[in-house]
């Protein structure tokens, strides 16, 4: 056919590509024509939006930062939680005059446009604001005219209508929802997507213009499919001083204010951080209202990353396990413009949280809460009978002098610490620096509820460091918890891996029993590795307990894969590996530490920016510059790491590993991406003899000390009875 076409003339060639592209464009009108084709009446209207019209919903814990974001003061200018923006309204015709109504759980985000593949969303757009606008999808299928996002495209004036609608104007955007867009057989019923503004994607974004777009298979969308109720969770810092009404809204409060005066309080890093509004759609403090469930309903979250460098979230689920693509967990990592899908059976009647557990933005807004109720249509609830084995541990909470490099030694640069210039500024002590001993909490295991006899670590414990022991069990065992509070402040042992009561926090030297079950939702997929890793922690303040020291790992296993140890029979060694930018600066016991071992104590200023740099540790199991004691393996050894990261928006790290290679998710990887609160298991075949480097390959963490190194060796007594099962 090809060669064919070659032997045409030049102008019967041009006349028949003329012709081919006229019948294409026929056959997909015609093919457009027989499509279910439904139109939605969409204006961008300005209000004034209340972040937190109920005030602060979450409790003592966060009020230590409601004057920063909720007060309205005009020394210093703060502008409080009310802010003019633009918000995307759904009307039910094109006169634009009566606003369909929407579920109180949405928020401030624009209508749910939700279809089934081969659909076409005609959206018939009124920009009522008072600047250009448009509305620009992901996840479907349009031509120039319908894209709405402005940028050099060498396209014609005629066909930069939709990039920039007029205040005043309408537009029809046409979108088609493709079968090559479609959900795979592998992918949930409907892929999460999102439509903005996108003339100034990042000041429109800021003032409000956006809304949920969900791309479903045939019979799923307009239908509930195989969920009871589908919502969409947007987590996004919304930066009102990258808001296109910025100017606006500092004029209302201080309207005397001069041009110039406007331009230096924009610049202003107090007032610049009050106008960060810590949300889930576009809701702060709680006051996300409406998410109610019956027990046992079947949820489909669709959640939403948006923002900036800042919005680095993780989106937990209290009380709750979620399937996220098919993997069991009770955190989702959300990064700006990532979209997923993940669903949830409401199996537990009552009252719990969803926040973001990075950082401090929890407790600076990012928390809602959800009920489940049980109704009279609640299906029934499945008994679960156990089966397995009662285990047994005793866990305190204790303080320690904790040296994150007690060998004094930079080993990835053979010098000491205090002489190589990337270590020095950590380990130095002066008038107004530390050093590298700090006073911490940790989680440490005992003998018995005497808490007398402290267990000793073995050999394969050692590169635990600083985290608590490793607890484990089979789904269908209980594990009775008898935990002791020996520290200074109040602290609590929870877990999202196992059914219990919740415990208060415990104030010091109380002793608490608690009964984990670990039912069949808490344990592995068949995607899953054999144990399913979950964080154990404190909850008395999530953030600074975390810098405390207080992190553990608890796996919850298939049944029949532990030994009578309790250790995996499918692997000869175990590691797990926690990586963290410990900030000692938000820590409760940054002044018992200056006090202790600062020169001059008294005159430190705690705000200084070198100060605070150097009391950030960038470490692996609290450990840093290959001070990280216990990485050892012989040569095929099948070697099972869990790794996990805990801290805040920096804390986005890429644990490399030199030497050998692993298995996740069915992907043979050198590198994992770790964030804070998510956990992998990883696979590895120790098979490439010598001493070799873990670590953290984002820059500033990797010479800030966040390497390690494993040693793989050759084990005689190892190879000789390997070759003796073999034979």
């Amino acid at each position: 056919m090809y060669e064919t076409l070659f032997r045409i003339p030049r102008l019967s060639q041009y006349v028949f590509v003329v012709c081919l592209a006229v019948c294409l464009v026929e056959a997909q009108r015609i093919s457009d024509e027989d499509r279910p084709t439904r139109t939605i009446y969409i204006g961008a209207v300005e209000s004034d939006w209340d972040y937190a019209p109920e005030g602060n919903l979450l409790g003592p814990g966060a009020e230590e930062y409601l004057d920063l974001y909720l007060s309205k003061t005009s020394d210093p200018l703060k502008l409080g939680k009310v802010y003019k923006k633009s918000i995307l309204w759904e009307f039910t015709d094109d006169t634009f005059t009566i606003r369909k109504p929407k579920d109180p759980w949405m928020g401030l985000l624009g209508p749910v446009l939700q279809g089934e593949v081969g659909d076409i969303l005609n959206i018939v757009f009124y920009n009522m604001a008072s600047h250009p606008l448009s509305i620009h999808p992901h996840g479907v299928r349009y031509q120039k005219i319908h894209e709405g996002a402005l940028y050099d495209d060498n396209t014609t004036d005629s066909q930069k209508i939709d990039d920039r609608v007029q205040p005043g104007a309408k537009h029809v955007y046409r979108w088609l929802m493709n079968e090559h867009d479609a959900p795979t057989e592998n992918d949930p019923d409907c892929l999460t997507w999102m439509y903005h503004s996108h003339r100034h994607g990042e000041t429109e974004l800021h003032a409000g213009l956006l809304g949920p777009l969900l791309v479903c298979r045939k019979v799923s969308a307009l239908s509930k499919g195989n969920v009871d109720r589908r919502v969409v969770l947007v987590f996004m810092n919304f930066d009102e001083n990258k808001s296109v009404y910025i100017d606006e809204n500092i004029e209302r409060q201080a309207p005397t204010m001069s041009l110039t005066e406007r331009e230096e309080i924009k610049k202003d890093v107090e007032f610049r951080a009050s106008n960060l509004m810590h949300t889930i759609n576009g809701l702060a403090f709680g006051n996300l209202f409406g998410l109610e469930f019956c027990v046992n309903d079947r949820i489909s979250w669709h959640l939403v990353g948006m923002g900036d460098v800042v919005d680095v979230h993780t989106a937990s689920f209290g009380g709750h396990v979620v399937r996220w693509n098919g993997h069991k967990t009770d955190d989702v990592s959300l990064l700006p413009a990532k979209f997923t899908t993940s669903y949830m059976v409401a199996r537990r009647q009552g009252v719990w949280p969803i926040r973001c557990e990075v950082g401090s933005h929890g407790h600076s807004g990012m928390e809602a809460f959800f009920r489940v109720n049980q109704c009279n249509n609640s299906r029934p609830t499945e008994r679960n009978t156990l089966k397995g084995k009662l285990r047994e541990v005793f866990i305190a909470a204790e303080e320690v002098e904790w040296d994150y490099a007690p060998f004094g030694f930079n080993f990835l640069s053979g010098l000491n610490l205090t002489d190589d210039s990337s270590s020095a500024s950590f380990f130095e002590k002066g008038p107004h620096r530390i050093g590298g001993v700090y006073r911490k909490a940790v989680y440490r295991e005992y003998t018995d509820a005497t808490f007398t006899v402290q267990k000793q670590r073995n050999p394969d414990e050692v590169h635990l460091g600083i985290m608590g022991p490793t607890l484990r069990g089979e789904v269908g065992d209980m594990i009775k918890v008898t935990f002791r509070n020996k520290a200074s402040f109040n602290y609590s042992l929870d877990t999202h891996g196992a059914y219990y009561l919740q415990n208060e926090p415990q104030k010091t030297n109380v002793t608490t029993v608690t009964y984990w079950t670990l039912l069949p939702q808490y344990g592995p997929t068949e995607l899953d590795p054999d144990c399913l890793p979950w964080r154990y922690y404190s909850d008395q303040d999530f953030k600074r307990d975390a810098y405390d020291g207080l992190n553990g790992i608890f796996l919850v296993c298939r049944e029949g894969t532990l030994d009578e140890n309790g250790k995996q029979k499918k692997y000869d060694r175990e590691f797990t590996l926690l990586f963290s930018a410990l900030d000692e600066n938000e820590a409760h016991y940054i002044d018992d530490n200056v006090l202790a071992y600062a020169g001059d104590p008294y005159s430190v200023d705690f705000y200084d920016r070198d100060f605070r740099l150097a009391n950030r540790r960038y470490s692996i199991n609290g450990r840093m510059y290959g001070n990280l004691e216990g990485l050892t393996m012989c040569t095929g050894d099948r070697v099972i790491w869990n790794i996990l990261g805990v801290g805040r928006s920096i804390d986005l790290h890429t644990a490399y590993f030199h030497g050998n290679n692993f298995l996740h998710q069915g992907i043979y990887r050198d590198t994992v991406t770790v964030v804070p609160s998510i956990m992998y298991a990883v696979e590895m075949k120790a098979e490439n003899e010598g001493d070799w480097i873990v670590e953290c390959r984002t820059n500033s963490h990797l010479t800030g000390g966040m390497r390690a190194l494993y040693r793989v060796a050759e084990c005689p007594q190892k190879r000789q009875k390997r070759q003796v099962t073999t034979a």
